[in-house]
């Protein structure tokens, strides 16, 4: 299922939200029951850190303050408390298509679109928080390759919805716009390697093989075992051929 909630901003984080204080972290906690002390969380992915973000150490070896997932007049009741004593953040209530941010006040945005709005900000943030397993994110991918068409990530994701539903052309056509879009190789080589499987699928043996090569050269092992299992299948069935052909040859 898609977390309920979904953090974007300074951090990234599914069904909780981490604020940092911006003072002492006592009183902060004295300001709503739903707020708690955590310890540093490490390795989390916050937005901005070499220029396109990064993971560090959340807290620096301080506690952080949490906010469970409450009910909404719950979360807004602990936001409107912790605003100015907190780091600026911003966050999404999926179920109710409300998106929260805290700068020193609170703003609060109903939004059906909110997959959007996070994916203008950080579309990996976006990406992340989708299931492809469930049926209903199809149209939220969908809307997402809308929204951003060069993007890289909602083009992969929709080859491979398809591609898992057995839907080759649409596989081919989301797959081949996300193979040249604009991402480092390491990233695209596993849309190169899915559309290598498509293409094999439809039958087109060749141009499967340049981009499995492509995904290869890239880092990519499954490419390279479904490659090497393509190019050795040939040869396999070419000395079963010939040792086919001696044996008739002895028999005569």
């Amino acid at each position: 299922m898609i977390p309920r909630l979904i953090q974007w901003q300074p951090v990234v984080a599914h069904d909780e939200v981490l604020l940092l204080p911006t003072g002492d972290v006592e009183p902060i906690v004295a300001r709503h029951p739903i707020a708690t002390l955590v310890p540093t969380r490490i390795d989390l992915h916050v937005s901005g850190v070499n220029i396109d973000g990064g993971s560090i150490d959340l807290g620096a070896g301080m506690p952080v303050v949490r906010l469970a997932n409450a009910p909404l007049e719950e979360l807004l009741a602990a936001s409107r408390a912790l605003a100015e004593l907190v780091e600026p953040a911003c966050f999404v209530v999926r179920d109710d298509g409300i998106v929260i941010e805290l700068a020193g006040d609170v703003t609060v945005t109903p939004d059906d679109a909110w997959v959007v709005r996070i994916a203008h900000d950080d579309v990996d943030t976006a990406c992340d928080a989708l299931d492809t397993s469930d049926p209903g994110t199809l149209a939220i991918v969908q809307q997402l390759a809308d929204a951003l068409p060069d993007a890289y990530r909602p083009r992969a994701m929709l080859g491979s919805i398809w591609l898992a539903r057995g839907k080759l052309d649409d596989a081919r056509r989301e797959l081949e716009r996300a193979a040249e879009a604009e991402a480092p190789d390491h990233i695209r080589a596993l849309a190169w390697s899915m559309l290598g499987r498509v293409l094999l699928e439809l039958g087109e043996s060749r141009r499967a093989l340049a981009w499995l090569e492509r995904a290869t050269t890239a880092g990519h092992d499954e490419a390279d075992r479904i490659r090497l299992g393509v190019a050795h299948a040939p040869a396999t069935s070419r000395r079963r051929g010939r040792s086919c052909s001696r044996i008739t040859q002895a028999g005569r």
